[in-house]
């Protein structure tokens, strides 16, 4: 969809199109060159949610490199009580009513939205972090948003993460956005 989004100071700003999604039931995904087993994966990218719905659901993450289906570090939308809300789950289960939001976000609004996911040595304890910038960029890594959660014993960790995506569930709960 042109043109791409613009947000103040971000690097990749206004650069090309953006991807519209709906609820058409349709994943996209960005192979990485290799695929990371440890320590930190970063995916920024500019989101302005134009409706969303409650439960809401997620639609970006992270993918191992040869999987379609185990996305992990999930960014959800949902509009609630008048504001759009942003939230993040590792991977499954997907049960947007008792995840960590956050709120306070307008819709039609263009933000920076930096997905962490950390790798930590054992099972079901890697964590992920939501960054949400509404204006600006910072010059050193701040604390995010929400997180670093690591939803302990309740989801399996990534063997990798090779891969990003974006995904507009064929249902109404999905947001309707540009990417």
């Amino acid at each position: 969809t042109p043109p791409g989004l613009n947000f103040s100071g971000y690097q990749l700003s206004g650069k090309g199109n953006a991807a519209t999604l709906n609820n058409t039931g349709q994943d996209s995904y960005k192979k990485f060159s290799d695929s990371i087993t440890s320590q930190s994966v970063y995916g920024a990218f500019l989101v302005n949610v134009t409706a969303a719905e409650r439960p809401g659901d997620y639609f970006a993450a992270f993918l191992p490199a040869n999987s379609n289906t185990f996305y992990s570090g999930r960014v959800h939308a949902r509009f609630k009580d008048g504001f759009l809300e942003f939230g993040i789950s590792k991977a499954s289960p997907n049960d947007t009513n008792t995840m960590i939001w956050a709120s306070g976000y307008q819709l039609n609004t263009t933000y920076l939205l930096v997905l962490k996911y950390t790798f930590i040595t054992g099972s079901a304890n890697d964590q992920v972090s939501l960054f949400i910038f509404p204006s600006g960029m910072p010059v050193s890594e701040p604390v995010p948003v929400i997180g670093p959660l690591n939803f302990s014993g309740t989801s399996s960790d990534a063997v990798n993460i090779g891969k990003f995506a974006i995904r507009q569930n064929a249902t109404g709960r999905s947001p309707n956005l540009i990417i």
